[in-house]
């Protein structure tokens, strides 16, 4: 959806750029290195380095006017869970609006970051947003947001609307219902608490690295937080990968943290929820009861929002 939207609007805000390519490419913030992406995706696909203005400046230069949008994701998991640069993201608002490309912000996992989403009170704004997960309330859905200018894409004037919009879910009515009681639960004050709880996690979790004498790191903002074994900082998408390595010891941690009741992703990625409470991190690290080891980080099972 984001990709039909972007090139609709390519082609209706500079005709000049489409003739250069009229299937557009994207710009991400990270590896297209991921088994099953086309070749067609990737050849339509400029990959730059998170929080790497520098770097991304050579890059995007090398690739000419040749780009509908900047995708970004403002605090990427895949990348290390690590939060964009204020000075990044000015830049890649700067690279647009010069060239007349949108910049998007996939916000289906950082919305949560705040009431106003991971954007805040930041005078930069995207010019199209997705959002999921949180909005749903548990249930299945995807949504697309922007101004006027970007939305009227969708508008069923004349014969039929440029983008096409319909899907099984769209507009399903649990997910609706669901979805306005997890978002009229989720206040400012209540925002602020889970990411307060958040703040907590995190210097636990580090606390107890050092205190079991095990190389590891926690990244993370708000609510979000993230584990890597084996990597004692990580700044930046290839310090996540080189972390890799490590995935045995860390699948040992997360089916450690499963026995005991407690669930992170596959990847160390774990979700303050709204269930939980100051007193619930404390049962965020412990010993393993036999041999001994590392500190094990676990999260206790709940609902999330």
């Amino acid at each position: 959806m984001r990709g039909r939207l972007s090139r609709e609007l390519r082609r209706s805000r500079n005709q000049r750029l489409r003739a250069a390519n009229p299937l557009d490419r994207w710009l991400w913030g990270c590896s297209l290195e991921h088994d099953g992406l086309t070749a067609s995706v990737a050849q339509q696909t400029v990959a730059i380095p998170f929080n790497d203005i520098e770097n991304s400046e050579r890059i995007l230069s090398a690739a000419g006017c040749d780009l509908a949008a900047a995708l970004i994701d403002l605090l990427p998991s895949r990348a290390g869970l690590v939060q964009i640069t204020p000075e990044y993201l000015a830049y890649l608002r700067r690279w647009t609006s010069a060239r007349s490309a949108l910049l998007i912000s996939d916000e289906v996992l950082s919305f949560r970051l705040g009431y106003t989403g991971a954007f805040g009170e930041s005078s930069i704004k995207p010019d199209i947003t997705a959002f999921g997960k949180i909005i749903g309330g548990g249930l299945p859905i995807g949504a697309v947001a922007g101004g006027s200018d970007v939305m009227k894409v969708f508008a069923p004037l004349g014969k039929r609307p440029h983008v096409a919009h319909s899907g099984t879910f769209t507009a399903n009515p649990m997910t609706m219902v669901a979805g306005l009681a997890a978002m009229a639960a989720m206040t400012k004050d209540e925002f602020r608490r889970i990411n307060q709880v958040g703040d907590d996690a995190r210097r636990v979790l580090a606390d107890a690295f050092r205190s079991a004498g095990v190389t590891g790191a926690v990244t993370g903002t708000g609510s979000l937080f993230r584990i890597f074994i084996g990597a004692g900082k990580i700044s930046s998408y290839t310090d996540a990968h080189l972390a890799s390595r490590h995935s045995a010891t860390l699948g040992d941690v997360i089916r450690h943290m499963r026995d005991r009741g407690g669930l992170i992703s596959q990847v160390g990625l774990g979700a303050i929820s709204t269930p939980m409470t100051p007193t619930d991190i404390g049962m965020l690290a412990a010993r393993r009861p036999a041999r001994g080891g590392p500190q094990i980080p676990c999260e206790k099972r709940g609902r999330s929002r």
